[in-house]
């Protein structure tokens, strides 16, 4: 594994590594325990019911402030975008204010919910605890913090699972 730290091997020896999983052998383990996990009975219910629960949790607390976003995704895999105008390709999702998204992850995670800057990715190890905290004190927070600074009034929601699965799934295809 040294040929992937630079400081040690140094520019002429060092290989860089761009991939997830790029030949390591703690990631590729890792990975087949993970693809195990997933295949049983269950698991992708449980990722799309939690995916739903806090696209609703979150979708209804920004509605109620008049806070302007669309939800995009599937429900394993979406992210929230502040704007009022419909988020359908890389092209479309430019309209989001990348500054109100900073604001609320940042709110989040002083409350010990991290939402990474990116999509957020359902686990099955988060529980009913993990979304009581979600939806309590960094989400009030975050919301209100956005309604006091936003300027964005006109609210919308359009998740991804509430569209005909063909629709939804050609929206994430663009």
């Amino acid at each position: 594994m040294r040929h992937f730290d630079k400081s040690i091997v140094g520019a002429d020896s060092w290989l860089m590594q761009p991939g997830t999983l790029s030949g390591n052998p703690i990631t590729a383990a890792v990975d087949l325990k993970t693809t195990e996990i997933l295949r049983r009975d269950g698991s992708y219910d449980q990722l799309r019911t939690t995916g739903r629960t806090l696209e609703m949790m979150q979708s209804d607390a920004l509605s109620q402030a008049g806070i302007a976003h669309q939800i995009c995704g599937d429900d394993t895999l979406f992210d929230i975008f502040f704007t009022n105008a419909p988020c359908r390709d890389f092209r479309t999702a430019k309209h989001d204010d990348q500054r109100l998204k900073a604001v609320c992850n940042d709110v989040l995670r002083k409350h010990g919910v991290f939402k990474s800057p990116g999509k957020l990715r359902q686990s099955l190890a988060i529980t009913d605890a993990d979304l009581e905290q979600s939806k309590g004190g960094g989400a009030i927070d975050c919301v209100n913090l956005l309604a006091d600074d936003s300027g964005m009034r006109e609210p919308r929601r359009t998740c991804a699972s509430q569209l005909p699965a063909p629709l939804a799934m050609e929206s994430l295809r663009r």
